[in-house]
């Protein structure tokens, strides 16, 4: 996913890259903290087995807190992650800021690249509302535990 974007950010003006870089490095870095949560947690994989499984650009942390992050101790890697400045690394937390994000970029921000990711980010969120919605009232789910996939 990352590479083909990674193709036509070359082609975008400079000014609005770095805007764009900033924008997919969140979602990048989130991303990097659940493969690692998930190589440590469940499958015990090495620094030298997850690197690999990690995007090599977009990220914002620093190379060597991804380091700190594939080192440290099960019990110190979510202080550590809310150090960097992420409250959690769930899925529905990942798409909860993205959408917080997007909103807020896409009325404060006049750049027009920025302003169409934004918008995309939005239209995948609400289409997986949709989903969830669907997906419930076909499985008889109750009000409350679609409420809670939702993203608002």
């Amino acid at each position: 996913m990352f590479g083909k974007e990674f193709k036509v950010l070359k082609k975008i003006p400079k000014n609005s890259q770095k805007k764009i870089k900033d924008y997919l490095g969140l979602k990048s870095d989130m991303e990097h903290m659940q493969i690692i949560y998930r190589c440590r947690t469940y499958y015990q994989y090495t620094k030298a087995q997850m690197k690999p499984l990690l995007h090599p650009f977009y990220h914002k942390l620093l190379p060597y807190r991804l380091e700190q992050l594939m080192d440290c101790d099960m019990k110190d890697f979510i202080p550590l992650c809310q150090k960097y400045g992420y409250e959690s690394m769930g899925e529905h937390h990942l798409k909860q800021k993205l959408y917080e994000k997007s909103m807020h970029l896409l009325y404060m921000e006049d750049d027009p690249y920025l302003s169409y990711l934004c918008i995309v980010t939005l239209l995948q969120i609400e289409y997986e509302n949709l989903c969830t919605i669907i997906e419930g009232i076909r499985y008889q789910k109750d009000s409350e535990f679609m409420q809670a996939q939702i993203i608002v």
